[in-house]
């Protein structure tokens, strides 16, 4: 199941790579790009989106094979690709200022810190 869900992923980031070069020779035409010109979607957000699920997807099935959580290399990974820019590789700092990105983001971190007090409830750690 897991190696179906990764192929599955690894096939979006072409298919996104590729509908973003699709993209970016529509711009550049001087007919205004035709009717993929009036949606305002960036394909660079959904090939953003799909390599950092690549990645933790990747880096968690291999974290809990040394016999580590997933969520740790999910995180670790997050930081990596975040900070990317100090080994020279500027290709995802776009991604950095992106509105859409950001507010998934956020999401994610109210979604987690919502996961984990409700297992701590659940578990007994912290009283209801």
């Amino acid at each position: 199941m897991r190696r179906k869900f990764i192929y599955c992923l690894v096939l979006l980031c072409g298919v996104l790579y590729a509908a973003k070069a699709t993209h970016a020779s529509g711009e550049a035409s001087p007919a205004g790009g035709g009717a993929a010109a009036g949606h305002g979607l960036d394909p660079s957000v959904l090939i953003g989106v799909a390599l950092v699920l690549l990645i933790a997807k990747l880096g968690g099935e291999l974290f809990e094979r040394l016999g580590q959580p997933a969520v740790l290399c999910e995180l670790l990974g997050g930081m990596l690709v975040g900070n990317l820019v100090i080994f020279g590789f500027t290709a995802v700092e776009p991604l950095k200022t992106n509105l859409v990105l950001n507010a998934l983001a956020e999401l994610g971190v109210i979604l987690l810190l919502w996961f984990l007090i409700r297992r701590k409830v659940l578990f007994g750690i912290v009283p209801n």
